[in-house]
Parts: structure tokens; sequence; C-alpha cells
């Protein structure tokens, strides 16, 4: 079907929904595509997946960013959606087969393999591409906290090695290891190493904002309230 078969085929079927006009002027402007081939699913529309799947395959032809597509794959592998796992795994291999693909692009589609197609193994592979294109603090902690999180790999023995290089990488930059040591103590439950960590962001600021920050999360972070304490004499800085 092409785009106005399918709008001819809605206008046939659903002209008494509430929602007609919209979908009917979403389409008619090709717009919003896959959000109503995701509608189609539903009961709303009595689960018309023989139709969303035209409108998910015109949809895909239309679209060329990483982003959109590994969206669209998501929704393929939903099992409330598609439910079609096979297709969805064809969609982001043929993306992955893209050229000049970047750190999100590479990212996007991992999150979409591991948490939606279930393949946490491919997904590894996937994000392995991405940590070889990262190139910032900020890259590698998102990455890290990725891998680490359940919903995906659970990998911490593999996310701590990439904190490590986030913290290597980020440049003098308190912030951003202070944020990088949240995530040490609350992912990877390493307060001992977390504790380093906000030494290092402690030494590296550059004003007493800075540090009073860091305080902060040492002291309801870390939960080291002594060492928060000490630091606040030390600097004179209230919390």
């Amino acid at each position: 079907m092409n785009l106005k078969e399918v709008i001819k085929t809605i206008k046939e079927q659903y002209s008494g929904h509430e929602d007609f006009d919209q979908i009917v002027s979403d389409l008619g402007d090709n717009e919003f595509l896959q959000p109503w081939a995701d509608r189609l699913c539903s009961e709303d529309f009595n689960q018309n997946r023989a139709l969303a799947k035209e409108l998910y395959k015109l949809a895909i032809e239309m679209d060329d960013e990483v982003f959109n597509l590994s969206d669209i794959a998501g929704s393929l592998a939903d099992e409330h959606l598609m439910n079609d796992k096979e297709w969805a795994t064809t969609l982001i291999q043929q993306t992955l087969e893209k050229e000049d693909l970047n750190f999100d692009d590479l990212l996007n589609l991992g999150l979409t393999t591991a948490f939606r197609i279930k393949n946490k193994e491919w997904a590894k592979e996937i994000f392995k591409k991405a940590e070889h294109l990262a190139d910032n603090s900020e890259e590698y902690r998102y990455l890290a906290d990725v891998i680490i999180d359940p919903d995906y790999l659970s990998d911490k023995e593999w996310a701590s090695d990439v904190y490590k290089v986030a913290i290597d990488k980020a440049n003098e930059d308190a912030d951003q290891v202070r944020l990088i040591t949240y995530s040490i103590v609350k992912k990877v439950e390493n307060k001992e190493w977390a504790k380093k960590t906000y030494q290092i962001a402690l030494d590296i600021c550059v004003d007493d904002y800075e540090r009073r920050d860091v305080v902060i999360d040492i002291n309801g972070v870390l939960e080291d309230c002594e060492w928060a304490e000490e630091l606040c004499s030390e600097f004179n800085i209230s919390l």
C-alpha cells in the first residue's frame, strides 16, 4: 500500500472514530506515521496490525534518521504493538549497515536491541562499537550507565572500566567527575572508590561553588557526614 491507499482504508474503516479527523489530517501531511501505526495496534483501533504494518513500512521508507528507525524497530518488537522481533531485528541490522554512524546512533540501536528485542549479546556488540566512537567524558559516563542498567546489560565489571575512562576524560571538569561518582555510588555501589573520585573532584574544583556541590554530594550521596563536616570547616562552606 502507498500512503493514499492507507488513508483510503482508514476512511473506510474508521470514519466514526473520535480521532478520525486527526489521523487523516496527520497522514495527509506525511506526519506521525509511526505514532499512528502504534495506535492502530491498540485496542482503540481493534488491534489492526495488518494496517499498522503498512504504515510502519511507509514510515521506514520515508525516514533516514537512525534515531527514528531505531524507535520504529522498538515498536515492531514491542509485544503490545507489532510483536514482530524478526522484522525489528532486520531493521536494526539494515540500519547498522549505514555509513558514518556516530556514537548516539549506535547507542540508540543498542538500547532498542537490548530492551525491545531482548538480544543482550547483540546489544553488547553494538555498545562495544559505540565505545570506540565515544570521545568525551559525558559519552563514556552515559554508556557506562546503560551498560550497568539491569534493563540493558547489567554488566557491572565492564561499566566500571568505562567509568574509569570517563574520569580520565573529564579534563579537569569537577562537575563531570561528580556526576560519574554519583553513578559509582548508586550503580556500582562502591563507596570506597567513590571517596577517591570525590577527592579527585575536590582537587580540580575552580571555586567554592563547585566545592560546595561536591561536598553536598559527599554528605547526601556518599552519606559521609563526618568528611563533609571536615570539608565545610576547611573551606568555610555551609550546606
